[in-house]
């Protein structure tokens, strides 16, 4: 009768750790999170021909992103709520034009040589694809 409670007790450990394994989260690599401490830049050409820059100044801790965001209209604004989760960066500003407050909203994808961000104004899509790439001044 001793066999089949050893058995027992042993299977129960065995699931027990498996529990507590899968319970924990990996530690992250570095290649799950880009470095994208720095300057930035992206052109963007309007449907008229005219063309602007736009930048960002990142500076990342853990997953939080802070910095500067240059719109293309030349307004410079400060990033707020910014996140950095894996390959995906979002953050918001708030711009304020003709006395009116406008809240402004990134997200997008980091490939190895750029970032790649859609924007949203007061909840509405909309804008160019703004395309950084890391900027050498």
């Amino acid at each position: 009768m001793r066999a089949p409670f050893a058995t027992l007790t042993i299977s129960l450990m065995f699931t027990g750790f498996g529990v507590c394994a899968s319970a924990q989260d990996p530690a992250p690599s570095s290649q799950e999170q880009p470095d994208i401490n720095g300057r930035w830049s992206a052109t963007v050409t309007a449907p008229n021909g005219d063309s602007a820059t736009s930048a960002l100044n990142l500076k990342v801790t853990g997953s939080q992103v802070t910095g500067t965001f240059t719109h293309p209209k030349g307004l410079n604004l400060e990033i707020q709520n910014g996140n950095l989760q894996g390959n995906q960066l979002s953050f918001d500003a708030t711009a304020k034009v003709n006395g009116e407050t406008h809240r402004l909203h990134y997200a997008g994808a980091i490939k190895s040589d750029s970032i790649t961000l859609r924007g949203e104004v007061n909840g509405k899509k909309g804008g160019p694809e703004l395309i950084f790439h890391r900027s050498t001044n």
